[in-house]
Parts: structure tokens; C-alpha cells; sequence
């Protein structure tokens, strides 16, 4: 599960990197806010559910072999907030994502409390950017006094009444990560946040903070329940992008000319030697793509373990030569992002 403040998906690059990304995390339900897309375009995501308002909009991507049955969902008409009852696998829950309540018109408040407490008979999370921290002091990097705010006080209300906990912070109790900077306040902060049931506490694998990159909030996503779902064959199709590595493609050819010089004087007919010559190229071409991607994965997951590093370093510590080496590796990650993207277009396959 993820829920990740994207800040607008108008761009069709930035749509699909989005996409990529939750894509590489198999990710079964993404919980996205401020989408800023009007109705019209709400389908390019392929999404289950959609809300809109003129400035922002939260929508629920499900995948698409999920095993779910959708039972109820509720989008508020001001583009406050997006419920979704389901079973998964007979499992009974629901999920809302949610802007701030310091952002929420007091009809949409009061209308959000009512059909929260109308999900009683089902396990209900509750997911956002809440423009808020629970702790100021271990969930800022700056500590400031001052009086609790409302919002704090009014989120503390709703998790009392419902029973919610802020699941990263159980899973990471003394640990300091954020999901957003403010350059304004120069404040790193963890204002995006999943509250689910104490009751299912017991059933969370891991909750984890990704890095901000594609938006200006890092996605925040939880391993809950997770569920083995059979995977379907997909017809092999051709990576024409290999085709673009010149001494690659002489390398086949000279392999393919080798295995013909050998198996051409036994096979039974043309068309047996044309088909085992099809299987053949394909193999050394999935072995190479395969190569390739693992290749791509490691340098992926590797700048983003540096990336995440750095951006902890600079909560603490700030200096230029940091910002200069983070964005360095924030522009190398994006090629990658972008070779991905490129690819996903020209195959024209969506997970969503």
C-alpha cells in the first residue's frame, strides 16, 4: 500500500514516472492526493476511483489482478477526501485519503467524521498529508515552542474516537525521517502519514518513507497483509531499445550466424531450423534485457539509498557541497526513471 501527495500529474512524463515507480514497488493499492486533474483527464490514470476539485483531487489506483471486490466508495464533492470499502480475499476494510482538515471547508469535516463513523462495522484507515506533525520534536528537524495547533489537537481527536495509530511511527519509534522539505521554513518534516486500526497492527510487515524525487513529498508505503496472487503469462514482445547498441546487435548477429553454420546441416526441415533459430534470438535477447534491468535496478536502488541518505544529512547539517552531490544524484536517477518511462510508453502497458 502507498500513499503519496504527487502534487499534480498534468505532465505525461511525470504521470507515468509516478506510474513506474509503483509499478517497481509492486505496489496492490495507491492512495493519491492533489492529482490536480479535471474529470476529462482522470482516465489517463486508469484508476478505480476519482475526485476533483478545481485545485486538487485524491484518487485510489487499485492493480488490476488484485483479488478485491469493491463494495463502497464515496468521493467528496469538494475533492476533500476519497473513501473505499472492500474485501480482499474476504477480508473486510477500508481505506479514506484525505488533505488536511486545516483545508477542509467545516461541512467537509463534519461530513468526513459522519461516514468515518459509519464504517464502524469494518477495520478503516485513514491515510494523507496532513500538513501536521504528531511530534514536533521527533518529527521535525527544527523544534520550535508554541502553542499545540488545532489541526494537531482536531487529527489526535479523530485517531482517539477511531482507534487509529500512526503505523511508521510504530514500526520506527525513535527513528528521524520526513516526507517533506519546506525551503520557505528551511524545515524537514513528517507530515504524510498512514493512521490504520490498533487492531491490525499485528498484521503490518514493515512501513517505510521513499525519497521525494517526482513530487515534492516523499511516498509514504505500508506491507500489510500481503497476499500471493498468481501471475498471468503476457506474450514476449521485443525491446527494440536493444536493437540501439550497435556492437550488441553485432554480437547477435555473429551468434546467430555461428548457431546456424552448426544446426542448419541436421535440422528436419527450413521451418523447423526458422523456428529454433526464433527461440534461440529470443533467449539471448531476454538474457540481455534481463542483464540490463538488473543492472538498472542496482544503480536505481543504490541512488536512492544515497539519495535518502543525503537528504538525512541535510536535515541536520547544511552545506552546499551536499546540495550540489544530492542533486547530482537526484538528475542520474531521473535518466533512469526516464529510460523506464520511455519504454513503458512505447509498450503502452499499464499496471493501473
Amino acid at each position: 500500500l502507498t500513499r503519496w501527495n504527487v502534487n499534480g500529474i498534468h505532465h505525461p512524463i511525470k504521470r507515468k514516472k509516478i506510474l513506474a515507480t509503483l509499478r517497481a514497488q509492486r505496489c496492490d493499492l495507491a492512495f493519491i492526493q492533489e492529482t490536480h486533474l479535471p474529470p476529462e483527464e482522470a482516465l489517463k490514470l486508469r484508476q478505480a476511483y476519482y475526485l476533483n476539485s478545481k485545485s486538487r483531487g485524491t484518487a485510489t489506483l487499485i492493480r488490476k489482478n488484485l483479488p478485491i471486490l469493491i463494495i463502497l466508495d464515496y468521493a467528496d464533492l469538494e475533492g476533500r477526501y476519497n473513501m473505499v470499502e472492500v474485501k480482499i480475499d474476504g477480508y473486510h476494510c477500508s481505506w479514506c485519503v484525505s488533505v488536511s482538515q486545516t483545508r477542509m471547508t467545516r461541512s467537509s469535516s463534519d461530513a468526513f467524521r459522519v461516514r468515518s463513523g459509519s464504517l464502524g462495522m469494518c477495520r478503516w484507515s485513514w491515510g494523507g498529508d496532513f500538513n501536521e506533525v504528531m511530534d514536533p520534536i521527533t518529527d521535525k528537524s527544527k523544534f520550535r515552542r508554541g502553542p499545540v495547533p488545532g489541526a494537531r489537537r482536531a487529527i489526535q481527536g479523530m485517531m482517539e474516537d477511531f482507534g487509529l495509530v500512526d503505523v511508521w511511527r510504530w514500526v520506527h519509534p525513535t527513528a528521524r525521517d520526513y516526507t517533506f522539505y519546506s525551503h520557505v521554513h528551511d524545515v524537514y518534516s513528517r507530515i504524510d502519514m498512514f493512521l490504520i486500526p490498533s487492531s491490525s497492527l499485528e498484521s503490518v510487515a514493515e512501513a517505510s518513507i521513499g525519497i521525494r524525487l517526482v513530487s515534492d513529498h516523499a511516498p509514504v508505503s505500508l506491507i500489510w497483509v500481503p497476499q500471493n496472487a498468481e501471475v498471468s503469462s503476457r506474450r514476449w514482445r521485443l525491446n527494440t531499445s536493444l536493437l540501439a547498441d550497435k556492437q550488441y546487435v553485432k554480437a547477435l548477429n555473429e551468434e546467430m550466424t555461428d548457431f546456424l553454420k552448426y544446426n542448419a546441416p541436421s535440422a528436419p526441415s527450413k521451418q523447423s531450423l526458422w523456428e529454433i533459430l526464433k527461440a534461440f534470438t529470443r533467449g539471448r535477447l531476454i538474457a540481455r534485457a534481463s542483464y540490463l534491468k538488473k543492472a538498472r535496478g542496482v544503480r536505481q536502488a543504490k541512488l536512492e539509498e544515497e539519495i535518502k541518505e543525503l537528504e538525512k544529512n541535510l536535515a541536520t547539517h547544511s552545506k552546499d557541497h551536499l546540495v550540489s552531490v544530492l542533486a547530482s544524484k537526484k538528475y542520474e536517477l531521473n535518466l533512469i526513471l526516464t529510460l523506464q518511462v520511455e519504454y513503458a510508453i512505447f509498450r503502452t502497458r499499464q499496471a493501473f
